[in-house]
């Protein structure tokens, strides 16, 4: 299972997981899968800024999306190389409807003509 992580699906479940948590700081058990592929992803994406990194007391950190993370994760959902190679759970899914909703949203205001907003920023 492991060989199917490509870098491209690992960042896309960090962003949808992360995403569909709101936009709260969120510790890294409740987001990132365990494997290396997903801590090279969530390292990744805090050094392009999709992810910011919060530290709270000494020792834990805290993690949340940030406005370009929702374009990265729009970016990479629409990429013909990406697809789910497993059933995928409750949480995805959830996440993944959660997000198109608020795309979806954001959307229509844009075509309307009206001011556009970032949702969960």
């Amino acid at each position: 299972m492991a060989s199917k992580v490509t870098p491209l699906y690992a960042e896309t479940r960090i962003l949808l997981d992360l995403t569909g948590l709101g936009g709260q700081l969120i510790s890294p058990s409740n987001f990132v899968p365990k494997g290396t592929h997903y801590q090279q992803a969530l390292t990744r994406l805090i050094e392009q800024d999709y992810i910011t990194e919060t530290l709270k007391g000494k020792r834990y950190k805290k993690y949340s999306i940030t406005a370009q993370g929702k374009q990265k994760l729009a970016e990479n959902l629409t990429d013909e190389k990406f697809s789910f190679f497993a059933v995928a759970g409750p949480k995805t899914t959830n996440s993944l409807l959660r997000f198109l909703r608020e795309e979806n949203a954001t959307t229509a205001t844009s075509q309307n003509g009206h001011a556009v907003t970032v949702p969960g920023s």
